[in-house]
């Protein structure tokens, strides 16, 4: 029963870390700890499942918007590649009108001219010219007129499409905000409000590959709470949530803005200290593991102390983080087996 009510626990932990849940999730783990019999945590199993259904509808729906608007996109970027070809087509045609425009205009003036070498008849010339004039001046008009239309036609695309572009702009910026959202939420740990362990491998990656580059020297610290689970089976899983929070608290307060912490899973927290080699990284770990054993808490009336022990390892050119992590691990179960609230370097 106890593994049910573990799982049931962490279960609830990961759906309060999503706004769409957070309040029932929370509220569902209150009851947890009160539940008497396997009738009412069957119930909460119950309503979780209903948690876990509107969870997924919730990551559907997103996903349908999402897919809806990459199909937008695609049928905007349709009309931006028209609306290219349109505007070819358009300056083509304006081209080759003006092109015969000019043709035209100079057909008619060297026919005036030729008509004008030929006359005798002042009258009759001053007539032919004013018609000339005239068809030119017809031409003129109809180019102008012709062009315009087109302008306007052009203007409008344009001015639709401006529109269509800003609309699309303000959509995808909201869903990238969104997402990114989403992401920062995924890489948070529900309870303490710290990184996770899916933030702590990412980070490790990087921290690796900057260090087989020659980068300025990075420690590991693996933590983990001594006597964690007496605390969970005397004053209950709230009391050890408390002491979690507080742990994780005091840890990050401590640490540059520039170090990295996250909870590992449950009573294991790591931390990377940017520029420092092993040896300022115990002195580090050691300052660390006193703040902690100088939290002043209280259960049911009762001050307990909470001490936590430290593996501590420098990541060196060449390492994995499978290595690097085991490095640490080793050294922090070095430290339990030397009486717990102790820090040692491997």
């Amino acid at each position: 029963l106890k593994a049910i009510f573990a799982s049931v626990d962490a279960l609830l932990r990961r759906l309060s870390a999503r706004e769409a849940t957070k309040e029932r999730a929370q509220l569902l783990l209150s009851e947890l700890p009160q539940a008497a019999n396997e009738k009412e945590l069957a119930s909460i199993i119950d309503r979780a499942a209903e948690l876990v259904r509107d969870c997924v509808e919730q990551l559907t729906r997103e996903r349908v918007s999402a897919a809806a608007l990459l199909t937008e996109v695609t049928s905007r970027l349709g009309d931006f590649a028209r609306y290219i070809a349109s505007d070819r087509s358009d300056f083509a045609e304006s081209f080759a009108a003006g092109e015969s425009l000019n043709v035209q205009v100079l057909s008619d003036v060297q026919q005036l001219s030729n008509e004008a070498q030929s006359a005798t008849d002042l009258a009759p010339l001053r007539r032919l010219i004013s018609a000339r004039v005239d068809s030119i001046s017809r031409q003129v008009q109809d180019f102008r007129e012709r062009e315009s239309t087109r302008f306007r036609a052009h203007s409008e695309r344009a001015t639709k499409l401006s529109h269509q572009v800003s609309e699309l702009t303000q959509r995808t910026q909201a869903l990238e905000s969104e997402l990114a959202s989403e992401r920062q939420r995924a890489l948070l740990d529900a309870l303490t409000g710290i990184a996770n362990r899916a933030a702590f491998d990412e980070r490790l990656r990087e921290e690796i590959a900057r260090r087989a580059r020659g980068g300025q020297p990075v420690s590991l610290l693996y933590w983990d709470i001594d006597h964690f689970k007496s605390i969970n089976d005397r004053y209950g899983h709230a009391a050890g949530d408390r002491v979690l929070r507080e742990v994780a608290n005091c840890l990050m307060s401590r640490m540059r803005s520039s170090d990295f912490i996250a909870r590992m899973g449950g009573e294991e927290f790591v931390s990377l200290l940017m520029n420092t080699p092993g040896s300022g990284a115990l002195k580090a770990a050691d300052e660390l593991r006193q703040a902690v054993a100088g939290l002043r808490m209280h259960f049911r009336g009762t001050p307990v102390t909470v001490t936590i022990s430290c593996g501590v390892t420098e990541i060196e050119a060449g390492d994995s983080a499978d290595a690097t992590i085991d490095r640490a691990d080793k050294a922090l179960y070095r430290a339990k087996d030397s009486g717990r609230n102790a820090c040692i370097a491997a």
